[in-house]
């Protein structure tokens, strides 16, 4: 009986203009609903069951198994084309004739399968009366409650014989495939079984398995299995269970396997089987390899066919595959029978439904039926590491063609490209091909430790090599004197721009920023050329043509170490490069070449992610206050500044400014306590003229130079470089005083929050004349920032590269004309976003004296505490938060 059901693996067919493919669909009318796709519609289908596909091979009548009578018997049509074999068959001339004596009351029939024309085999299921009786009776008698039968029509009517025990057993036995020899002396059937097989394979389907005479042989281990067995000489060989063979048991598992199907028989078998290995019935594939001279199989891999709602295999049951023999129409289709759609499913205002039970289907489907295949396989590695993976991987192959031979790379663009690693291709034979690869892999992921890796190149290290190669070209210049002719492959140059020209530094098609420098008033720019520039230099025009040399700059870009990449150099593989090509050998069975293309990897080493100038590392790097204007940067300038308004009154009742001839501490006495304190604020001046002047120069000689560097680099990130002024006062409150300062102070403060990842900012305005009395000095310090900023600023501006961004809006300041509403809208646009604010008293700072009694020295040094510092760091913004880059150098350690 055909009781089974299957499953199967693949990408699903497109359902949307296949259903009117002619096949049985004539009728999508409102009446009637559609038909899934590949259904072969009411010309075969009927509301029962029809399934089990078989085709003459002459290619005029079809066969079919239905139970629309009752039984399961076999059906046949007319093909109305054997030539263009279209599905149009005629139902109305069943072919039962000739058939007609497989085709029993009572019996349960189908599954057949041709030899050829007038020959083959099909499967009987008999009842328990004496027309069948067992050893005698029609067809031989039985065996077992289903048989596999051989026929030949060769004489009009059906001669039909029943196997026997060479191949049936007392259980069901069934769904029959055939492959043999030319003249077929020599033959191969694979069928289902449910016999117990003590041990290997798992196709008892009971529990408690009982023989004829009801003895227990077996237990449960699942249900049926796919049989072989070889007829050699006229004489069936002993029948084998898949299980029996290496890889058998991707075959045969615990659960149910059967109507297999082989086809591609004379080129590379495949054989077609139906499992519920994965739920419901689906179909699977496998190759194998058949020695009829051993009697013997090898399988090659098992894969489930596509699957999806409107492909081979869905989630309802698949089974009965079958491939007509030959093309059909230039095409490959396969056969199924399949139970989906039965319930019917919406299509728009439509209905997807089955013709009823299970329906006979027809696919496309790619055979395969060609010979033995060429696979290609090419790994690109890193030849520093090997185990350590090649981003963003590509390979092209070239066709050679004729006398074609391989030396360089042939082209930018291949026949044929992939980017897997490693890649695969499939070769024709008795072709030549040259493989080349490299990587596109041309930015920065600091994820991986050391695996910063910007792009790979290929070649050798080999030092300085003044001349590379000579190669003969045409140009345009040449003279008996003066000329200069240099061709840079791949390599490094230094370019010295003015400061004034600084907005013109890009990478360009060609070549790409390595560095920017400051080098006093001039830029020093390393660029990597990736590509063949002639620069001829002297001479007169004429057009001849003259030897090259090729020359190159620096050892670690030698001429022969190119860079790799979409548009660039790809390196040869290894065969390429051993024999100029890639000779295809000829074989009878499919066969794998392995080639490798080697690369290396070039590392940049990104800048750091924070640079401070605070009291936290050498006292040199941030700025003290010791300021003679309370709020002011006590620079050499601002010092002569402000002693002269003190000794010309213009200052006359802030006697709480230190160097005030009246100060509350020195009073009127001008002797050497006060000349002393003279001289300190003298030398604290020089060093606050220093530390201004360092922290500018590192800033747009080293810092801004390096971000914009990284932020070149970092494709697919927005890197911002932020300025943080923090302005201190210190920790003793100011009892009496006011701002003395001419101007309005207006400004936008802010600040950096680290752990939220958050920027802030808020209006500060300070009048003339505001007081200075408050517990936690805020008017103090911010400003302190303030005026602290206005120095560093310019220092900062006399930087025509930093005055250039402040010009096109990429460095956002606090100051002037700014709110902070509108300093925050800035934000993202900028590059380099300045902040300042006043933070009050430095609580790190723990006093241990008071005011200006009980001092050592006669004054108390609070030096180190009014100050203001500078604390620069690189962050990575999405558009929501400023986080700290995970591309960061670790900091030098300090000296000892």
């Amino acid at each position: 009986m055909i009781s089974n059901r299957f499953h199967s693996h693949g990408a699903a067919l497109t359902l949307c203009g296949l259903l009117l493919l002619g096949i049985g669909l004539a009728g999508c009318s409102s009446a009637r609903p559609l038909r899934p796709y590949g259904n072969l519609g009411d010309t075969i289908n009927s509301a029962a069951n029809d399934f089990a596909l078989a085709i003459r091979p002459d290619r005029r009548s079809v066969y079919f198994t239905s139970d629309r009578s009752g039984n399961e018997d076999i059906w046949g049509a007319k093909v109305d084309d054997p030539a263009a074999f279209h599905p149009a068959w005629d139902t109305s001339q069943l072919d039962l004739n000739a058939m007609r004596r497989l085709s029993q009351p009572t019996t349960n029939d189908g599954a057949m399968v041709f030899i050829d024309e007038t020959h083959g085999f099909f499967a009987s299921g008999h009842a328990p009366d004496t027309l069948f009786a067992k050893d005698e009776g029609l067809f031989g008698g039985i065996i077992g409650g289903t048989d596999i039968f051989e026929f030949s029509t060769a004489s009009g009517l059906p001669v039909v014989r029943n196997l026997g025990p060479a191949i049936n057993s007392d259980r069901w036995d069934s769904h029959p495939t055939v492959a043999s020899t030319r003249g077929g002396d020599s033959l191969l059937m694979i069928f289902a079984s449910d016999r117990p097989n003590h041990g290997a394979g798992f196709s008892s389907p009971y529990a408690r398995q009982l023989d004829a005479e009801g003895n227990v042989v077996d237990s449960t281990h699942g249900n049926t299995d796919i049989y072989y067995a070889f007829r050699i000489g006229g004489v069936w060989g002993p029948v084998r269970n898949f299980a029996d063979i290496p890889g058998g048991l991707d075959v045969n598992t615990r659960r149910n396997e059967y109507s297999p199907f082989l086809y591609c028989i004379g080129q590379k078998p495949r054989l077609l089987f139906s499992s519920n290995r994965e739920g419901s019935y689906d179909i699977f594939q496998t190759g194998l390899s058949i020695d009829f001279a051993h009697a013997s199989i090898a399988i090659a891999g098992v894969s489930r066919l596509p699957f999806g709602a409107d492909s081979i295999n869905t989630d309802a049951d698949e089974r009965f595959p079958f491939i007509a023999d030959g093309a059909e129409g230039g095409a490959r289709y396969l056969y199924f029978s399949s139970n989906r759609d039965q319930k019917g499913r919406a299509f728009g205002d439509r209905e997807i439904k089955s013709v009823g039970g299970f329906d006979i289907y027809r696919m496309p489907f790619s055979c395969d039926c060609h010979p033995p295949k060429i696979r290609y396989e090419v790994t690109v590695l890193n030849a520093d590491n090997p185990a350590e993976p090649v981003r963003a991987p590509l390979v092209r192959l070239y066709r050679l063609r004729g006398d074609e031979k391989v030396k360089e790379e042939p082209s930018i663009r291949g026949d044929m490209e992939s980017r897997g690693n490693p890649t695969i291709f499939t070769l024709d034979y008795g072709t030549d091909y040259g493989i080349f690869g490299g990587s596109s892999w041309d930015s920065i992921d600091c994820a991986g430790g050391r695996g910063m890796v910007e792009y790979y190149v290929y070649g050798r290290e080999r030092g300085i090599t003044p001349v590379v190669a000579v190669t003969m070209v045409p140009t345009q210049r040449d003279s008996l004197f003066g000329v200069r002719r240099i061709v840079s492959v791949d390599t490094v140059v230094v370019d010295t721009v003015s400061l004034t020209d600084a907005a013109s530094i890009a990478a360009t098609a060609s070549s790409t920023i390595e560095r920017v420098a400051r080098d006093g008033e001039y830029l020093l720019v390393t660029r990597h050329i990736r590509e063949r520039q002639e620069r001829i230099t002297g001479g007169t025009m004429r057009t001849v043509t003259v030897n090259i040399p090729r020359y190159d700059t620096l050892a670690r870009f030698d001429t022969v170490y190119l860079r790799t990449g979409d548009t660039f150099h790809l390196a040869p593989s290894a065969r390429v490069l051993r024999y100029g090509a890639s000779a295809v050998p000829i074989s009878q069975s499919d066969i794998t070449i392995r080639d490798t293309i080697m690369l290396r990897p070039k590392f940049y080493t990104p800048p750091l992610c924070e640079w401070l100038y605070t009291r936290d590392v050498p006292f040199e790097r941030n700025v003290p206050y010791f300021q003679t204007g309370f709020w002011e940067v006590n620079t050499s300038a601002g010092l002569e500044r402000d002693r002269r308004k003190l000794a010309s009154g213009e200052l006359a009742d802030a006697n709480f400014i230190e160097l005030h001839p009246a100060n509350n501490y020195f009073g009127t006495v001008t002797g050497e306590k006060r000349e002393r304190r003279v001289r300190e604020y003298t030398a604290f001046a020089q060093k606050v003229d220093h530390n201004l002047n360092q922290m500018a120069s590192e800033l747009t000689g080293q810092i801004i130079p390096e971000y914009l560097e990284f932020e070149a680099r970092s494709k697919g990130s927005n890197p911002k470089l932020v300025i943080q002024i923090l302005a201190f006062s210190d920790f003793r409150p100011v009892q009496r005083g006011y701002y003395a300062g001419g101007e309005r102070v207006r400004y936008v403060g802010g600040r950096y929050d680290a752990a939220n990842g958050a920027l802030t900012a808020y209006d500060v305005d300070i009048p003339a004349g505001a007081s200075l009395v408050g517990q936690d000095n805020d008017t103090l310090s911010k400003l302190r920032a303030y005026f602290g900023y206005r120095e560093l600023l310019k220092h900062l501006e006399r930087d025509p590269v930093f005055s250039r961004m402040i010009a096109d809006g990429t460095v956002l300041l606090p100051f002037p004309n700014i709110n902070a509403a509108e300093y925050m809208r800035r934000m993202s646009r900028a590059k380099i976003i300045v902040t300042m604010e006043g933070r009050f008293v430095d609580g790190r700072v723990q006093p241990t004296t008071a005011g200006y009694t009980d001092r050592k020295g006669d004054y108390y040094d609070l030096d180190d505490v009014r100050r203001i510092d500078v604390q620069v760091n690189r962050l990575e913004y999405d558009g929501v938060s400023l986080r700290k880059s995970p591309c960061c150098s670790e900091p030098p350690p300090p000296k000892k």
